[in-house]
């Protein structure tokens, strides 16, 4: 099936309206959008601001902060949006937040408080780290990812 697109502007001057999702989002989404939501929900009522105070001080607008708010579900759309990992980053930032629950409730794997104690097996191949006496073994994808974190950390250390 085609992609249909819509002009922004129909001959009346109006905006066309969005388009419905072909399938309606699933239970899985639903299910990571009410976690995320709740996150949201909860930092928010600690930190005690309003929306339009917490997606300014996320850099987010305030229409998109209301929809991870309400279950990252958008209505007019009939979706289930799933944040950036660099928004939940921001959003935990300016709620005073836990980010790696945040990424935990959005579907993002978190880097693990572990990665401290991680150790290479003597080739390099791969890593571990050991939790009650087993080694657990980071997969080649996590590995690469945690290799961009620490990347990132150092280039952050520098601008200090």
């Amino acid at each position: 099936m085609e992609a249909v697109y819509y002009p922004l502007n129909t001959p009346s001057g109006r905006r066309s309206r969005p388009q419905r999702a072909l399938e309606p989002p699933s239970e899985k989404e639903r299910e990571r959008g009410r976690r995320f939501g709740l996150w949201v929900r909860e930092a928010q009522a600690r930190r005690n601001v309003t929306n339009k105070e917490a997606a300014h001080a996320a850099g987010i607008s305030a229409t998109y902060f209301g929809i991870l708010r309400n279950d990252c579900y958008e209505a007019q759309t009939d979706k289930v949006i799933r944040p950036s990992e660099e928004v939940v980053r921001a959003l935990a930032r300016a709620l005073g937040a836990n980010a790696a629950e945040g990424l935990d409730a959005a579907g993002w794997a978190a880097v693990s408080p572990l990665a401290g104690s991680l150790q290479t097996t003597p080739s390099g191949a791969s890593a571990y780290f050991e939790v009650d006496g087993q080694q657990v073994v980071l997969p080649e994808d996590a590995l690469r990812r945690l290799d961009l974190e620490i990347e990132l950390a150092k280039r952050r250390g520098e601008r200090n």
